[in-house]
C-alpha cells in the first residue's frame, strides 16, 4: 500500500513530542529549524 504524505504528529507513550513531515518513500523528517535542535 502507498505511505500517506503529510505533516504527522509523533508521540511517544501518548505525550505529544512534535511535528514530523511523511515523504514519498516513507520517510518521517523532523519540521524544527536547525538552531531549535537539542542533538
Amino acid at each position: 500500500g502507498a505511505a500517506a504524505k503529510g505533516y504527522v504528529l509523533v508521540c511517544a507513550d501518548d505525550f505529544p513530542i512534535g511535528w514530523g513531515k511523511v515523504g514519498g518513500e516513507g520517510w518521517l523528517k523532523n519540521e524544527l529549524p536547525a538552531g531549535w535542535r537539542l542533538i
